[in-house]
């Protein structure tokens, strides 16, 4: 132990400093433990430390203390004698002579500044790295402690001489510390390179009394046995806790894998992607060739975004294959909805980052132009304007239509805006009042006639800027394909689908950060271009959750929402008809202003139109949230109103919902806290039961999911889900979060039952309003379900939900064997079918069974579904 002592020592000082530098100059850190763990490994190692420093007392051996000393000031010595260490493992590593030799207890070598250059070069060093972490931005408060008392372990002893030098006698005083270069009898001194250097004298010099170990008294025993139990308390209090959070693992993944709490309670298992194809999954959706797409854009990631790498990736949770798909344009914070023939519209994304208040260094902001000239113009990026003397630049190209003859026959001015930033940076630039801005650039033609206003060109922070953006996702060839441009540009909007296939597209941010005040438009699959609709002028909030209904007419706002707006327009639930743009309010909402990034979700079976809110946290990035379930019954009732479902065990935001094959819905991951923040994220799941009114636990959640997660369910019943992106990744708030990349499966208790029914055979088109034949196996058919795949992000999926189909056995012409089908047995050969086959018949109401790609499962009477079969319905 003592020959590993001090090369362990220089070790372990070279490591902590490396680690300490590598993190203050660049932010990189190491492996990141616990708290918990952190405290463990460090009562270890001081404990391991001063034992074998105490252990090496009882040789004699130490260099620093005297004869029956407690060790404190030697352990303090060795501590400031780290450089020296440092120095000596080099040598030795080098094959050279140590710099420095022991010297025997109580013996003096000559002390000058030159002594501890080592010292005072460790020491540079991290108060260099102390100072620079501060503008560089990389402050840990730990760090920096082990920064600061390191550098106080190579400073100090400088000090002590310095202070020795002051305060020592004159040379007609009394003794002193010999001169540079003497050397008294029996020590060892520090010598310059090059010269061979002797050794300390094994033995005390001539005439000196040979030095004895004392014998330990009654109050030295005393102290050492409150040493050594002191020691084995820290041991204990140190790693009782994480031996018994180790245990409690073990235990619990021992539990986990046990058949009996399979079937009761589910079981999650955690999917890496390789390397190459993790990306920020911001938007998934189920494909109907049972592959899932994963749309990341630029990921939340302003590097990525300034460098133009957008990404989406197709995977088989089948067989793990995963495809890299181009991806044109950022379609970061776009909305999504499937189109009748199963491919996925996609519109709107990220067209500029936002900045921070921090980040901004001089006023900007939109100026509006108006143009009374019968002619259009276009202004050039860098086109200035005025106000006051003062100037500002576009940032952008703008083309400014014409005035024009409306077809009333009014006279309709022509009108654009444009982005400016100011050309200075002082606050004289903010501009918050309405004001006319001058433009010295325009041609003389249009000058007198174009007209110039602007408010709001401020230092403040600067929102995400929308895209207009529109592709529709192919999934037979499995790329973009191009579509007409948005009428308006949308980050953060949500789509929905309407009757004939159309989409409608709703809120977001504009061009320039601004929220939309109501402009929404449609999307026509036939034309496959954008219209705006004016008579469906109507202020959200982004990414609201909207419900289409059983008439197909009506819209459902829950309340939920996510991101941008004031807190007091666009917050309460409704019932929108967009045939004329009427509006019922719905009432009855628990804590209403706790609406944002709720989660919202049919009920099953879509039939019985009731709509389930849960969760959600105050407007903007308030740590609060709420435990609040409320459930809504829009089936009839002239006036409905939300009622109380059981609270949620937790406060909670980020919350994902997914309709599962026996009608419960899961209800998994969130967190308390704004982004996870002050290490909120929960891991807990739930189960709720639509028809008894219940939550019932499930296994938890291993990988913690708040902002940006997502989940769907996958056709052999399981549920995906990833993403989950922290602002934070520790309680203290001092590191930058991370997004996750992991996948986590789940597979819920059904998929544990002893047996499952299976769907043999099935049409792959089925009509609305008519009858179909399955061939089936396994235990005996009781319900039977079409599940519409999902399209979510930011907890919005206006497309999930489950219809029920009416189920009968089919029957066969007299004398014959079996069953036929209700076509004539277009299914069944020569119009029967064996004793596996059911007839199931779809409800003819397009608001219930919108055209497109579903999930056909069928359930026993235990309500264990079978695997999937995707059909066609039109």
């Amino acid at each position: 132990m003592l020959l590993a002592y001090y090369p362990s020592a220089a070790i372990s000082w070279v490591l902590g400093a490396l680690n300490l530098t590598a993190f203050m100059l660049t932010g990189v850190g190491g492996l990141v433990v616990t708290a918990q763990v952190w405290l463990m490994l460090y009562v270890n190692s001081a404990v391991l430390h001063l034992g074998v420093y105490f252990w090496n007392r009882r040789h004699n051996v130490s260099p620093h203390e005297q004869e029956g000393s407690s060790g404190v000031a030697g352990m303090a010595m060795s501590a400031m004698s780290a450089p020296v260490y440092v120095q000596a493992l080099s040598q030795a590593l080098r094959q050279r002579e140590p710099a420095f030799v022991v010297t025997r207890k109580g013996a003096v070598s000559g002390d000058h500044l030159g002594v501890f250059r080592r010292h005072l070069a460790w020491g540079a060093l991290l108060v260099g790295v102390l100072v620079a972490s501060v503008p560089l931005g990389h402050v840990h408060v730990a760090v920096s402690a082990w920064a600061v008392l390191s550098a106080v372990m190579c400073l100090f002893p400088v000090a002590l001489l310095a202070g020795h030098h002051l305060h020592r006698p004159s040379p007609s005083g009394g003794r002193h510390l010999p001169d540079r270069g003497q050397h008294r009898p029996g020590t060892a001194r520090h010598r310059s390179c090059g010269r061979r250097r002797t050794g300390a004298a094994r033995g005390p010099p001539a005439g000196e009394p040979p030095m004895t170990r004392r014998v330990a008294g009654p109050l030295r025993r005393l102290r050492n046995a409150a040493l050594v139990g002191a020691a084995v308390t820290g041991v204990v209090a140190a790693n009782g806790p994480v031996v018994v959070d180790v245990a409690d693992r073990l235990v619990y993944d021992f539990e986990r894998n046990q058949q009996d709490y399979k079937q009761q309670y589910g079981f999650w298992e955690t999917v890496e992607l390789s390397e190459e194809y993790r990306l920020s999954a911001v938007h998934a959706a189920l494909l109907s060739s049972g592959k899932v797409l994963l749309i990341a854009g630029s990921g939340n990631n302003a590097e990525r975004f300034e460098a133009g790498t957008f990404r989406s990736i197709v995977w088989d949770p089948v067989t793990g294959d995963t495809k890299e798909v181009p991806t044109p344009e950022d379609l970061f914070c776009g909305g999504h909805a499937y189109l009748p023939n199963g491919n996925l519209l996609i519109a709107g994304g990220t067209r500029r980052y936002e900045r921070l208040d921090e980040q901004v260094d001089r006023a900007a902001g939109v100026l509006s132009l108006t143009n009374e000239h019968d002619e259009p113009l276009t202004l050039p990026v860098g086109t200035t304007f005025t106000n006051g003397g003062l100037t500002y630049t576009s940032t952008e190209e703008v083309r400014l239509p014409a005035a024009h003859e409306m077809p009333d026959g009014s006279a309709m001015d022509g009108v654009a805006d444009v982005w400016v930033e100011a050309e200075g940076t002082g606050d004289e630039y903010v501009v918050e009042e309405e004001r006319t801005f001058g433009a010295p650039d325009l041609p003389a033609e249009h000058r007198g006639e174009v007209h110039v206003r602007g408010a709001g060109v401020t230092k403040d922070k600067q929102n995400f800027q929308g895209l207009d953006a529109s592709y529709e996702f192919d999934v037979a060839t499995e790329t973009y394909r191009r579509t007409g441009r948005l009428d308006e540009a949308r980050w953060y909007p949500t789509l929905i689908g309407l009757d004939g296939g159309r989409v409608l597209a709703v809120s977001g941010l504009d061009e320039y950060g601004r929220i939309l005040p109501g402009d929404n438009e449609l999307y026509d699959p036939a034309t496959r271009t954008w219209t705006d609709q004016p008579d469906l002028f109507r202020y959200f909030p982004t990414f609201p959750a909207l419900f289409r209904l059983a008439d197909g007419r009506r819209v459902f706002y829950s309340g939920s929402n996510t991101g941008y707006g004031p807190a007091e327009a666009g917050r309460q639930p409704g019932i929108w008809d967009v045939s004329d743009n009427s509006w019922q309010d719905v009432h009855g909402l628990e804590d209403a202003e706790y609406n944002e990034t709720s989660a919202s979700f049919f009920l099953a079976p879509v039939q019985d139109q009731r709509v389930g809110i849960v969760g959600g946290g105050l407007v903007g990035d308030s740590p609060e949230s709420t435990t609040r379930f409320n459930v809504v019954d829009l089936d009839g009732s002239v006036a409905p109103r939300y009622e109380p479902a059981p609270d949620y065990p937790s406060p909670v935001r980020y919350l994902n919902a997914v309709t599962l094959p026996d009608d419960t819905t899961l209800l998994t991951g969130g967190s308390e806290d704004y982004r996870g923040n002050e290490e909120s994220d929960l891991h807990l799941t739930t189960i709720y039961d639509p028809e008894t009114g219940t939550l019932d636990e499930a296994a938890p959640n291993f990988v913690g999911r708040n902002y940006h997660a997502t989940a769907l369910l996958l056709p052999d019943g399981r549920v995906m889900t990833m993403g989950s992106d922290p602002l934070f990744a520790d309680a203290e708030e001092t590191r930058t979060g991370t997004f996750d990349t992991r996948i986590e499966i789940y597979s819920p208790p059904y998929l544990f039952a002893d047996e499952r029914p299976a769907i043999t055979g099935a049409p792959e088109e089925i009509s609305r309003g008519s009858s179909f034949s399955v061939d089936v196996e396994g235990t005996e058919v009781a319900e039977a379900r079409l599940l519409r795949p999902s399209a979510v992000t930011h907890q919005t999926d206006t497309e999930q939900r489950s219809v029920a189909l009416d189920v009968r056995p089919a029957s066969c012409p007299e004398g014959a064997s079996g069953h036929t089908t209700a076509d004539g047995g277009a299914h069944c050969p020569d119009g029967c079918c064996g004793s596996g086959t059911v007839e199931l018949t779809v409800p003819e109401e397009e608001g219930l069974t919108p055209s497109g790609w579903y999930t056909l499962v069928v359930l026993d009477s235990d309500g264990v579904p079978s695997p999937a079969r995707w059909v066609h319905v039109a």
